[in-house]
């Protein structure tokens, strides 16, 4: 099956699914918490989940000049707020494994 939703609220069924993956979306996540113990509960055990993030903005320079440069000309603010979901809250992998290992 293939299924797509928010992470924290999607509806699935309990150690159903071999494997979940994630792309480019954990760091967009409001309730990363939620979503990956979601994502957990869903999975058989055994289970597998393999998720991308980006790195920090000095090593994806495509996307944090261009979003840098449309800040500026729209004068909004760069995002500091630790915690806060945006392209590289999650460039700090101690953030993911704080996460993962209060999962169990």
């Amino acid at each position: 099956d293939f299924k797509v939703g928010d992470a924290a609220t999607i509806e699935l069924p309990d150690s159903n699914f071999d494997a979940a993956l994630c792309r480019l979306g954990l760091m967009f996540l409001e309730e990363l918490d939620a979503g990956l113990l979601n994502i957990y509960k869903s999975l058989v055990k055994g289970g597998s989940f393999a998720a991308s993030v980006w790195s920090t903005s000095e090593k994806v320079p495509q996307l944090s000049l261009a979003m840098e440069t449309i800040r500026k000309e729209i004068n909004i603010p760069s995002p500091t707020s630790f915690g806060m979901p945006g392209p590289f809250s999650l460039a700090d992998k101690n953030i993911l494994n704080c996460c993962t290992s209060r999962q169990g």
